[in-house]
């Protein structure tokens, strides 16, 4: 029976304690609608209750408890108090889930650990990508001024800021040929950096450059008639030490330059990286493998020439560093190893955490949806409700952790050097830090938007995504026209248009106002006077369209919606945040509302009694504004944990 769930008061008892037990039902309701959780007597039951109340069918006592019982002998504050409706339940699960930290530390207490791990973890992450980086910049400053340095060492007439040399004539070619030849057997002499031989041969003799070229099988033009056969054939010959600089192997006739495709000079080099010769960093041995390239593919009277570096990492002989301390060394090693194992370990407790928080939202989503189909008076859910309930920020605390993972891992290999090619864990390892770490200090704004005067901007951003987005649809389809019809009119005669990389890249910076002058003057009168008049059209049409009236809408676009956004104070309810801004009594059915009558005094005088500590608006109870929560204030009704 209903009465046997409920608490009678005992005919024994003096009026004194009767009133004093009626005033503190009272004081419990009047909580129970000022809690941020719904109502705390539901909390508290909710907490000893099954799980699964949700998706059986109600109980007679719940059905007691929605019903409200016409014996005129209970008081309706115990009915009330005594077992909460599902649909109450429902709002307080899914009030509480919407709850940003701050909110759910003031109705359970419950302190905000994952907000504390991420902090821990920003500052752990951006001290490794710091010390990662340190490494990395050495690293590629020792390289490329070791690739500087041999390049004027082997291209004859080098200058800083060239890619290469370029050949125009037979001499030349057969000159640049003999000086790399004379320099790689002369290194040790004429090289200010620490430059030697892999291997000697013999003992003492360095181990020979290869010179190899590649060519058609025939080629060429005889009485007004061109032979060509594409089919193409490598030789290598090896190129022992001058004699008083005659070379015996590289004559003028060795090429036939009708025939020729390109010609590859070959060696190998070692060096070391000595580092500021630090005690905990010890010294690298590095080996280049160098390739001269003399490129006539084209055959075109231009041929460029490139030097090529590939480094490797070597295994050094073994030595020491003489006034350090080898406990000093491991030390510090073993500290920085342990530094990334901490962060492995702390991104690893984030990315349960949160997975753990997207499948509760799930969970969570998968009964409100039940709730919702088995309710007359509610809509079905649809894809966008449940995505609702899962944080997008999660996903992409998710996606940093597991990067941060195998970035870490992929430093310590580098740390301990477990592998030759160091430089290709190097950009593994940069390129999984680095995005990391932007998502990373991304996350940070989901903290902001739980202050109102950041939250408008989020909120403005979120809401102008699909207009804007729709507008780059546009805007690109107009774009790209630009760059085609550009590339192909004026790249024969403008190098800014010469490819379609770089046609997009000198459109793009024409839009943001970069070096306009010079993309006009470049085109003189003295091209083909059609080109010219074409390219003037072309230049103001494209400069006046996406300046001042693409780039016009697309900020009138955000700031439309930071002006209605502003105005309106809050987002459009969805269907979830209209349910849980429901009235207390609203989906009961009109059979009961006889009952709901019963205790609608009572509610409306602990509503009364409530306007001091908070108002029902139309979104929701507002926060206090009583002396004792002058920070609750700052924090935006419309932003939520999620959590």
């Amino acid at each position: 029976m209903i009465s046997g769930h409920r608490k009678m008061t005992s005919p024994v008892e003096s009026p004194k304690n009767e009133s004093a037990n009626h005033y503190r039902e009272r004081s419990a309701v009047r909580d129970s609608f000022l809690s941020n959780l719904g109502t705390v007597v539901e909390e508290n039951h909710l907490s000893k209750s099954n799980n699964s109340d949700l998706s059986n069918e109600d109980s007679p006592l719940e059905q007691a408890s929605c019903e409200q019982s016409e014996t005129p002998t209970l008081n309706p504050i115990q009915e009330i108090t005594s077992a909460p409706c599902p649909r109450e339940v429902m709002k307080a699960r899914i009030q509480y889930h919407f709850m940003n930290p701050l909110k759910k530390f003031r109705a359970r207490r419950r302190k905000p650990w994952k907000l504390l791990l991420q902090i821990v973890k920003i500052v752990l992450v951006t001290v490794q990508i710091c010390l990662f980086g340190f490494d990395r910049f050495s690293l590629v400053t020792f390289l490329e001024n070791n690739q500087l340095a041999l390049k004027h060492l082997f291209l004859k007439d080098y200058k800083n800021g060239q890619q290469g040399v370029e050949v125009y004539t037979r001499s030349q070619l057969y000159n640049y040929l003999h000086y790399a030849h004379e320099q790689y057997y002369q290194i040790r002499d004429v090289a200010l950096g620490s430059y030697g031989y892999t291997k000697m041969v013999n003992g003492s003799e360095p181990p020979p450059m290869i010179l190899c070229y590649s060519y058609y099988a025939a080629g060429g033009i005889e009485n007004n008639t061109c032979i060509f056969n594409p089919r193409v054939q490598q030789d290598c010959i090896n190129l022992k030490p001058t004699f008083h600089h005659e070379h015996m192997t590289i004559k003028n006739d060795t090429f036939n330059l009708g025939r020729l495709r390109d010609v590859q000079m070959i060696f190998s080099l070692k060096t070391i990286n000595l580092k500021d010769v630090k005690a905990w960093d010890r010294p690298n041995c590095y080996k280049f493998d160098v390739q001269i390239f003399f490129d006539n593919l084209k055959h075109d009277g231009r041929m460029p020439v490139q030097l090529l570096m590939n480094n490797i990492l070597s295994e050094c002989k073994k030595g020491e560093i003489k006034g350090s301390s080898q406990l000093t060394t491991d030390i510090i090693k073993e500290t920085l190893v342990v530094f990334d194992a901490i962060v492995i370990f702390i991104c690893t407790v984030s990315l349960f955490l949160c997975g753990r928080s997207v499948y509760r939202s799930l969970k969570l989503a998968m009964k409100a949806a039940k709730f919702f189909k088995e309710d007359p008076l509610l809509e079905d859910f649809t894809f966008w409700d449940y995505r609702e309930f899962v944080s997008l920020w999660f996903l992409l605390l998710m996606i940093s952790d597991c990067l941060t993972i195998i970035g870490s891992v992929y430093k310590v290999a580098i740390d301990q050097r477990v592998s030759i090619r160091k430089d290709d864990y190097f950009n593994v390892c940069s390129l999984f830090l680095g995005i990391a770490v932007l998502l990373v200090w991304i996350g940070l704004l989901r903290f902001l938007s739980y202050f109102k005067n950041y939250n408008i901007l989020l909120v403005t951003l979120k809401l102008a995504t699909p207009s804007i987005l729709r507008f780059f649809v546009c805007a690109c389809l107009l774009f790209a026209g630009f760059m085609f019809c550009g590339w192909v009119v004026l790249g024969p005669f403008h190098h800014k248009f010469r490819t379609l990389t770089v046609t997009a890249e000198c459109l793009y910076s024409m839009i943001n106002g970069d070096d306009l002058f010079n993309t006009y003057v470049e085109l003189t009168p003295r091209t083909p006077i059609l080109t010219w008049i074409f390219s003037k059209v072309y230049l103001y049409t494209f400069i006046s369209l996406f300046i001042y009236v693409v780039l016009s809408l697309f900020i009138g676009i955000i700031g439309d919606t930071y002006e209605r956004i502003r105005d309106l104070r809050h987002l459009p309810e969805s269907k979830i945040k209209k349910f849980i801004h429901e009235p207390a009594n609203h989906g009961r059915s009109v059979q009961h509302r006889d009952s709901v009558q019963q205790t609608a005094p009572i509610v409306s005088e602990t509503l009364a009694t409530a306007q001091t500590r908070g108002v029902n608006g139309k979104h929701g109870t507002n926060l206090s504004t009583s002396s004792q929560d002058p920070f609750m204030n700052m924090i935006s009704v419309e932003s939520t944990g999620a959590e």
